[in-house]
């Protein structure tokens, strides 16, 4: 959804027919990497992205039923758990930047990126599609929350950064000591 809506933001602000070449062009590059490096992995090494990525799914869908959480009270819990994992400032930077982007006038660009990358995590969490256990499974979807975090950071001052910063360092080190690991 991100990089859909992101392709289409880039094309709409250039030539259409560049726009388009180079989406083709950028598409099938990146398309041939992730084909080739996974196929070295398989050669090389017997790695199996498919039979994994099928342990994962299993896995997960075993978590959801012993933590019996059916769906949509799912919904609230990932969003939850998932801003418990990246620290909660993270999250309040979130909401800054939302503020920023309403009222003190970011770019239309810097809009529509803020509103990408927090519909996609929103999106993830509304369709059920990785439930529970969120501040792991959906670690790969932290980057997108730093995107509308960078950007309101960039209007902070050196020294509130910084503090930002320790802030979460605080946060996460509280929360890794309260942690309760089951199976350890």
């Amino acid at each position: 959804m991100f990089l859909g809506g992101y392709t289409i933001l880039i094309a709409a602000q250039r030539d259409h027919d560049d726009a388009i070449r180079r989406i083709a062009v950028y598409a099938a590059v990146g398309l041939s990497t992730v084909v080739v490096i996974y196929g070295l992995l398989w050669s090389l090494t017997g790695f199996d992205p498919i039979a994994t990525f099928r342990t994962a799914l299993h896995d997960q869908s075993r978590n959801l039923r012993e933590l019996a959480r059916p769906y949509p009270r799912t919904i609230v819990w990932d969003l939850f758990d998932f801003a418990l994992g990246t620290g909660w400032i993270s999250v309040l930077l979130a909401v800054f930047a939302i503020d920023r982007s309403r009222s003190r006038g970011l770019s239309g660009r810097e809009r529509w990126l803020i509103a990408l990358a927090l519909a996609q995590i929103v999106a993830v969490a509304l369709t059920g599609l990785l439930q529970t256990e969120t501040a792991r499974v959906w670690l790969f979807m932290a980057p997108l929350l730093m995107i509308p975090v960078g950007l309101e950071l960039q209007h902070w001052k050196k020294s509130h950064v910084l503090t930002a910063y320790g802030s979460l360092w605080l946060v996460l080190s509280a929360i890794t000591q309260n942690m309760v690991f089951i199976g350890l």
